[in-house]
């Protein structure tokens, strides 16, 4: 095992925002004695360690830094994984119990056996496992100082909670969960979701709906970027073609018929971005054509560009909202810029933009 009391005393003391004579005064010892156990040259008596997990709210292994490093401890946890993973959770159910006696205050253990009564709960219905998950989320927190995952945070956990909450009926405990901690936006569709099922609330729920959709083209179009490049660098030039063709029709439901809008210039970056698969490809009309449909509508746009969102179908307006992106001051000046730093990878685009451009001219 380890222990890292010295390190553990520093973190904690410095994330309440006290100086070594201050934890000196509430532990009524000299600044000596602090700054002693913070330098590992000595360690406090038992009682006033646990003085000190008491004093800063934590357990006294997560004060001492305490990790059990055993093969046992692995396994347990592999075999937590695999049986939420195989939804045998009679098995997992006892499996969980087993192990939180064993490992009570290890943070991979606890949050593994909450994911295991959450998603039981959920799929059946129990509400005793959704209970039983939050506590165990709760203590998860507690211990979170062990967590070495970084897809997982207190904001991840809260998330998961709310939603534990919400599949157990606790509808204002979730929304109120899911609001402190809607980081970026992200529970802006569940938040949105819940609220549409009241009457009085649906006008807010569309608020927040609107977001979340706005949120997501957002991500789609940048997956959409770093799908294409990755496809390209990597020689399958087919598949990001197919995506982006399925965006493009899935942007296009959501323009007003007629009317230009911010969705018009992304579909200028994904025709664009076709218009690099198909050189790559070796399709040189399919390439020519894709550069001509993308100066079209570029053009289209810069004539009378918009960014607000009056023309989005969908979408509950917002006040001050508009769209932002980095391809370009305008939709043309984006196309040439692409084309041209992307010279040496796709030799000859830029003539045959030059083609197009004396066609239409």
């Amino acid at each position: 095992m380890k222990v890292l009391l010295a390190q553990k005393l520093r973190e904690f003391r410095k994330r309440r925002g006290l100086t070594q004579e201050q934890l000196a005064e509430a532990m009524g010892v000299t600044v000596g004695a602090v700054s002693k156990w913070e330098s590992g040259s000595s360690t406090p008596d038992i009682s006033i360690i646990l003085e000190l997990a008491d004093f800063f709210e934590t357990s006294v292994d997560v004060l001492l830094g305490y990790t059990q490093q055993s093969a046992s401890l692995e396994d347990s946890v592999c075999r937590l994984r695999d049986l939420r993973i195989q939804k045998d959770y009679a098995v997992a159910f006892r499996e969980a119990e087993k192990a939180l006696q064993r490992f009570p205050n290890n943070f991979q253990v606890v949050y593994e056996c909450a994911r295991i009564y959450q998603l039981s709960g959920l799929e059946n219905h129990d509400t005793v496992a959704l209970t039983r998950c939050q506590e165990l989320y709760r203590r998860s927190l507690e211990l979170i100082s062990q967590n070495e995952d970084r897809e997982i945070s207190p904001v991840s956990i809260y998330i998961a909670m709310a939603n534990a909450m919400h599949s157990a009926g606790d509808k204002e405990g979730a929304l109120k969960l899911l609001k402190e901690y809607n980081v970026e936006g992200v529970n802006n569709a569940e938040i949105g979701t819940i609220l549409a099922k009241e009457q009085e609330t649906s006008q807010e729920s569309l608020t927040y709906l609107t977001r979340a959709l706005l949120n997501a083209e957002t991500a789609l179009l940048q997956f959409s970027v770093g799908y294409a490049n990755a496809c390209l660098h990597l020689n399958r030039p087919a598949q990001s073609l197919e995506f982006n063709q399925l965006l493009y029709q899935f942007i296009q439901g959501f323009k007003e018929p007629g009317k230009m809008s911010y969705l018009d210039k992304a579909q200028v970056i994904l025709l664009l971005l076709n218009a690099f698969a198909c050189t790559q490809l070796g399709d040189r009309e399919r390439t020519k054509e894709y550069l001509r449909q993308a100066r079209q509508l570029a053009l289209r746009f810069d004539a009378a560009p918009s960014y607000g969102l009056e023309h989005h179908k969908f979408i509950t307006p917002q006040r001050d909202a508009a769209a932002y992106d980095d391809f370009g001051p305008t939709a043309m000046e984006g196309v040439e810029v692409q084309l041209k730093d992307n010279e040496s990878d796709y030799p000859g685009l830029w003539a045959l933009w030059e083609e197009v451009c004396h066609e239409e001219a």
